[in-house]
C-alpha cells in the first residue's frame, strides 16, 4: 500500500532514488491506503483499504467515482 504526490523533490543520490521508488510503489498499488491521497489528479485510481472500494477521480478532479466494491477474505465476516 502506497500513496505519493507524484511530485519528485529535488534531492541527490539515495534520497532521489527513494522518492522515485515511492512513486513507483504508488503506481503499482493503485494508490492504495486507508484514506484518499492528499494530492489528487483527474482520472487517478485509488483503492481504499478501509471500505474495499476501487475508485477513479473524475475529470474535474473534484470527486471520486466508485468503480467496484470488493470484499476480500481478510475482511469478510
Amino acid at each position: 500500500m502506497s500513496e505519493h504526490s507524484y511530485v519528485i523533490v529535488d534531492a541527490t543520490g539515495a534520497n532521489f532514488r527513494t522518492d522515485i521508488n515511492s512513486v513507483l510503489r504508488a503506481i503499482y498499488s493503485n494508490n492504495s491506503g486507508s484514506s484518499e491521497p492528499s494530492t489528487t489528479y483527474a482520472y487517478q485510481w485509488f483503492y481504499n483499504t478501509s471500505d474495499h472500494t476501487l475508485k477513479i477521480r473524475n475529470s474535474a478532479n473534484d470527486g471520486w467515482i466508485i468503480v467496484a466494491d470488493f470484499v476480500d477474505s481478510a475482511s469478510a465476516p
